[in-house]
C-alpha cells in the first residue's frame, strides 16, 4: 500500500470512514516507512495532516495488528532516493518474512 501525504492525494479528500473501511479490507503486511525530518517539517503550517496522519497510523496499528510495522528513518521526505540503504533493509525484512493470512 503506497500512500502519498500531498494535499491533493490527502486520504482526508476521501473521509476517515472510507480510510477506515480500507483499512479493514487489507489482507497483506503493511509497512509505513516515515522519515525523521519528512513531510511535515517542510509544511510546519499543516498540522491538519499531521492529526490526518496520526488518525491513520492508529487506525492502521489497532486494525491490522501485527500486519502493521511503522518504522521511522534518519533522513527526508526523499530518503529513500537519496539514501536507499535506510530503508532496503527494513523493506527487504518484510518481504522476507512469511504471514499467514486469515480470511
Amino acid at each position: 500500500m503506497l500512500l502519498s501525504l500531498q494535499p491533493e492525494n490527502s486520504f482526508d479528500l476521501v473521509g476517515r470512514e472510507l480510510c477506515v473501511h480500507s483499512i479493514r479490507k487489507l489482507q497483506a503486511p503493511v509497512l509505513f516507512i516515515k522519515a525523521v525530518h519528512g513531510y511535515f517539517d517542510v509544511r510546519r503550517e499543516s498540522y491538519s495532516d499531521k492529526e490526518s496522519l496520526s488518525f491513520m497510523i492508529h487506525t492502521l496499528k489497532s486494525t491490522l495488528k501485527e500486519r502493521f510495522q511503522f518504522v521511522e528513518v534518519p533522513g527526508n521526505h526523499c530518503v529513500h532516493m537519496r539514501e536507499p540503504q535506510h530503508v532496503a533493509s527494513i523493506i527487504s525484512s518484510l518481504l522476507q518474512r512469511k504471514h499467514t493470512l486469515t480470511a
